[in-house]
Parts: structure tokens; sequence; C-alpha cells
């Protein structure tokens, strides 16, 4: 039965790709028949005539694009320079065409476009951490992180400049990479987070004892270590953010962001930050492993309870008996 039914399958697929095979003939043969024909017979003039011509018109666009950057949106610098990884590449190429005073304003509104997903990512972590601490809300931080948000290839590039100059000013050249990183992670790694916030110090123990009996194959060592030290790492800095709001009514960004900096000059931690794309891969695998030891200490309770209700406890003192320790 199932040889019959492979056998079916393997009909049916051949049938679909034949199929598929005589749509891109035919879809072949239609583009080749509607196909423009080109003049062959132009001569080496008229062929340097018309680069030049083309060559014009793009120079044309790029004098438009100096004159009236500030007016444009995003979307028409990306029309000329589309490919946004090799952008700093084709300015240096088109330098003597670019107008001096303007490439700056380029350099930084294509530096925009082209980490926009990190930048929105340190954004939204950075939601996070003022909602977790209970961050006072007094400051331009929010709004500078709002406006990142907000801006896309509609948003005119004077606008997309401004704000994310204000951004380098007031955040990327005030706080450590470790902190705009930890706040990217906190956006990109949510389902670790979220699993780390609702394990305990005992929890994280018990996977280090655990992890030893483990199936290496489910779940590496490293791996569990890798998660511990991850957890311890908040722990600290939980603790030590803590203690500064016993002492201080109002949180700010500062006082958080210095707390996470002193752990990150820890030997143990300096490196923490690539272990949220190592762990977020083994997260699944952590999980299965702390629901089995859960299982096995939830087992463990009822067999002692189970045991405690029938059974009686007597204890005896016996005078002529003594122990020595010596401590």
């Amino acid at each position: 039965h199932t040889s019959t039914q492979n056998k079916i399958r393997k009909r049916a697929s051949k049938k679909e790709s034949n199929s598929l095979n005589d749509q891109r003939t035919t879809t072949i043969t239609e583009n080749v028949q509607n196909k423009p024909e080109i003049n062959t017979k132009a001569t080496c003039a008229e062929i340097f005539t018309n680069a030049n011509n083309l060559f014009n018109e793009f120079i044309n666009e790029l004098d438009n694009l100096c004159a009236n950057w500030k007016e444009l949106p995003i979307e028409q610098l990306l029309n000329i320079f589309p490919d946004i990884g090799s952008v700093e590449t084709d300015m240096k190429i088109l330098k003597e065409f670019l107008q001096a005073d303007v490439l700056p304003y380029l350099h930084i509104i294509f530096k925009f476009w082209k980490n926009r997903k990190y930048l929105h990512d340190v954004s939204f972590g950075f939601n996070d951490l003022h909602e977790r601490f209970h961050i006072s809300s007094n400051t331009d931080l929010k709004k500078i992180f709002f406006d990142l948000i907000e801006i896309n290839n509609k948003t005119i590039s004077s606008e997309c400049y401004d704000k994310y100059q204000r951004y380098i000013i007031t955040i990327e050249n005030v706080y450590s990479t470790n902190i705009l990183n930890l706040c990217a992670e906190l956006n990109v790694s949510k389902e670790l987070i979220h699993f780390l916030d609702n394990l305990t110090t005992t929890d994280a123990d018990n996977l280090l004892e655990a992890v030893n009996d483990w199936d290496e194959t489910l779940i590496s060592t490293e791996s569990v270590i890798d998660f511990v030290k991850l957890k311890t790492f908040f722990t600290h800095a939980y603790t030590s953010i803590e203690e500064i709001h016993s002492y201080k009514t109002e949180l700010l960004f500062q006082d958080v962001a210095q707390c996470f900096d002193i752990i990150f000059k820890d030997d143990d931690f300096k490196n923490v930050i690539g272990l949220f794309e190592t762990c977020s891969q083994s997260v699944a695998g952590i999980k299965h492993l702390y629901l089995e030891l859960t299982n096995k200490e939830q087992s463990k309770r009822r067999c002692i309870m189970d045991i405690m209700s029938h059974s009686l406890l007597h204890f005896i003192k016996n005078p002529s008996s003594e122990c020595l320790f010596d401590v």
C-alpha cells in the first residue's frame, strides 16, 4: 500500500513537473516573440552617443539630488542608489559628480537606512527596559527612539537626517555599544528573555546539575552553561538596579545603563552579548530539559507527600548516646 502511494506521488510530481516545463516553454516563446527587435546595425558613433546621453541624464539626476535632497523623500535617493550595501563605494566612484557639502548628509541618511532594522530593535528594546525598570519619562529619549521607528521610505530626507543625527548625538555617542546591543537583543530574543524572567536561581542550578545526565544530542552541556551564565548576568544587574531603587525614587536610563556597564566589565560577562544568539537557538531544548526536571521534582514531591500521609514519625532521645563534632 505504501509502495503504491509512493508511485502515485512520483507520477503526480512528474506530471506537475512536465506541466510546469510546458508553461515555462510557452512563456519563453511568448517573451521571445514579444521582445522588441534590437538595432544591431547601429554604428559605433551612435552607440557612444546613446551612452553619452544616458550618462548626461544620470549626471542631471545627481545634480537634482544635490540641489534638492532636503525636499526629496528617501525613496528617490534609493532610486539613484538602489544597492544600499554598496552605496558607500558607489558614492566614492561618483564623488566628483556630487557636491562636497552634500556628501556628509547623504552618508548619514544612507547609514540610517542600512542599519534601520538594528535601530528599530534598539528602540523597541529601550522601551522594554523603560517598562521593566519603571525608568523616568522626564527625558527626550523615548521620543528620540519613537522618531526613529517612524522613519520610512516616504519620509523627507532632511527629516530623516535631523532625527537620526539627534539619535547619534544623544544616544549613540553617549552610551556604550554593549548597552545598545543589549537593547537590540531584548527585542530580538523575546522568547529567550521571557523564559529567563520566569526561571529562578534554583531552577538554573538544577539545570546545571542535571545536564551531565542529559542526552548531548538534544542539548549540549555548553549550551546549558551559557544559558545559566546569561541568567546570572541578569540576576546581578537586577540586584544592582534594585539597590539604586532603594534610595532613589526615580530611575534614569543612565542609572540602568551604568549598572549593566559595570557588569559588562567583569571577565565572566564581557562577551555575554554573543550568548543571546546561541541561547536563542537552543532555548527549545533547554525548555524541554526544564520541563523534564520540573515533572521529576513534582513526581518526587507527590511520592514524599504520599509516604508522609500514610506514615508516623517518632523521635526518641537517647541520653546515653553522645556525639562529638570537630568543627
